[in-house]
């Protein structure tokens, strides 16, 4: 499943605080989820919010509770 993602910071209309120059939009395009989901994964630990562990665990987690939601539905 092909799709978009476009954060708030730029849309197009938020202005950055610094120059007052409206931020560009600037949308990522993914092939899947998994591919999304990597790219998060790995952009959390690079600008320090999470340890990889954390992510680690997250991520089983987060799997986990997909995969029951998916069953749940059929």
């Amino acid at each position: 499943m092909q799709f978009q993602l476009q954060a708030d910071e730029y849309n197009g209309i938020t202005k950055d605080s610094i120059t007052n120059q409206i931020r560009p939009v600037r949308a990522r395009y993914y092939q899947s989820f998994t591919q999304a989901e990597d790219e998060n994964f790995l952009g959390r630990i690079y600008v320090g919010v999470h340890w990889r562990t954390d992510q680690d665990a997250g991520r089983t987690m987060g799997q986990q509770i997909a995969s029951y939601i998916f069953t749940q539905n059929d």
